[in-house]
């Protein structure tokens, strides 16, 4: 898309990248509930929090925006 086109929608980059950045935790937020709820019903909580963070790590390398936004 053009420049133009982008700040129809956004009025400034600030606007753009904080867009970026609630989509990308929205993301990781709904996909890594599922090992969260399993602290509640495994004996070994470590297991379900080292799964959900590598899901999480790999959603922001993976991802297009991931890793410009961690550096922004």
């Amino acid at each position: 898309i053009s420049t133009a086109t982008l700040y129809r929608h956004f009025p400034d980059k600030r606007a753009v990248l904080d867009a970026l950045v609630r989509t990308l935790q929205e993301e990781r937020a709904r996909a890594v509930v599922g090992y969260y709820e399993r602290f509640a019903t495994e004996a070994d909580w470590r297991t379900p929090l080292a799964e959900g963070l590598r899901l999480m790590y790999r959603m922001r390398i993976e991802r297009p925006g991931g890793r410009s936004t961690r550096r922004a």
